[in-house]
């Protein structure tokens, strides 16, 4: 096994692969990336370290067609690497277990298909993966989660085989990225920080501390961002919003909090497949719905003194912090341009039907939140105001 390590330039892979018997690798790669300068950094190295490489150009998001295809190649490899976005880290960690996923996939009962599965590789032969992030937002390269489309919807898989082992970090890989794309990638990591601090309580003060720690830098990097977005070609800023999007998925920030504490997420994840809109824009108007409920003293989304707590960070930006967290999350999406933009129409009954269908029956994602309470939410995350 090639221990969890974290690289400053890609070119620090292929001999570090090496040194740990590898000798072919699959490399994972977003279609307009192949090309490009960071791959040719990534692969150059690693043909001078002995390791040979099999590109695989992939675009879109990941299916279960698609990790079966690609799990095929991975038969004759040692390791595979991921290069690009969250969507190809998600492809090439679904790839790695593929059979497996697939028998979990299939073993769900016809007429319910769950929005969650925990995948145990039939095997103990585990692939290292290697996470080459050219985004920032996700934070997938320290996710032992994936996303794959199956069954009408998008399902989360989780496998502690699939975190990656080693993640590179170079700033050739972000470079290029417009203010907009950084500005909604900062934002999807400030609700994933701060939505499971509101939702749960950690058993160490210093989880509490490090979650506010990060959202606030989050906060005030996305503001310099905002006004200046010249700023997004300086390569130590995209590093650290890189880096604090990472930290964003890391135990020491979320040790002690309930696994389900982030009930926005499971609400958003079927607002995006339902109206088209992207992951940051459908929490963009879940978040503030979900924390609106909370400040009304439902307690099934979380704690009122967390959340203003929480808005105590976020009223930073809007300049007015007795806003309550709700309203300042809703005025910081609008100031930052993270708006909703629906290709589809959704009814807040539709919504609330399908996350309880699959996150609630059978699962105990949102098994603690009762029906009228999430079809409140609903109705407020799909009224014509909070999309403005």
């Amino acid at each position: 096994m090639i221990p969890s390590r974290t690289l400053e330039s890609v070119a620090e892979a292929g001999p570090l692969l090496a040194d740990h018997g590898v000798s072919r690798a699959v490399l994972v790669v977003d279609t307009e990336l192949e090309h490009s300068a960071t791959a040719d950094a990534l692969r150059l190295p690693l043909a001078r370290s002995g390791v040979s490489v099999q590109v695989h150009p992939v675009s879109g998001p990941g299916t279960l067609t698609g990790a079966l295809e690609l799990g095929r190649r991975l038969e004759d490899a040692d390791a595979v690497i991921a290069l690009g976005g969250g969507s190809v880290m998600d492809r090439a960690k679904a790839a790695v277990i593929a059979g497996s996923l697939q028998e979990a996939a299939t073993s769900a009962e016809p007429g319910h298909r769950p929005g969650a599965l925990v995948v145990t590789p039939r095997d103990a032969m585990r692939m290292p993966i290697v996470a080459v992030p050219t985004t920032i937002g996700t934070g997938s390269e320290r996710s032992a989660n994936t996303v794959v489309e199956a069954h009408d919807g998008r399902v989360l898989v989780s496998c502690p085989a699939i975190k990656p082992a080693i993640v590179a970090r170079d700033p050739r890989g972000t470079r290029g990225l417009g203010a907009g794309a950084v500005v909604a990638g900062t934002f999807e990591a400030l609700c994933r920080t701060l939505a499971p601090y509101v939702g749960s309580a950690a058993d160490r003060a210093e989880a509490d501390e490090l979650a506010l720690a990060v959202a606030t830098r989050l906060v005030r990097l996305g503001e310099r961002v905002v006004d200046d977005p010249a700023t997004v070609e300086d390569d130590t800023l995209r590093l650290e919003l890189s880096r604090l999007s990472g930290l964003s998925h890391t135990s020491s920030m979320h040790r002690g909090r309930s696994p389900f504490a982030y009930k926005a997420w499971y609400v958003s994840h079927e607002l995006s497949w339902l109206s088209g809109a992207s992951k940051s824009q459908a929490l963009a108007v879940t978040l503030p719905a979900v924390w609106a409920a909370v400040a009304q003293g439902d307690s099934q989304w979380g704690d009122t003194a967390r959340a203003d707590s929480a808005g105590a960070v976020l009223g930073r930006a809007t300049t007015d912090a007795r806003r309550g967290a709700h309203l300042s999350l809703a005025l910081l999406a609008r100031d930052w341009g993270v708006v909703p933009t629906f290709r589809q129409p959704v009814a807040p009954g539709e919504l609330a039907q399908r996350v309880h269908a699959r996150w609630a029956v059978g699962l105990p994602h949102m098994s603690t939140v009762s029906a009228a309470s999430l079809a409140r939410v609903s109705e407020r995350i799909l009224t014509p105001e909070s999309h403005t």
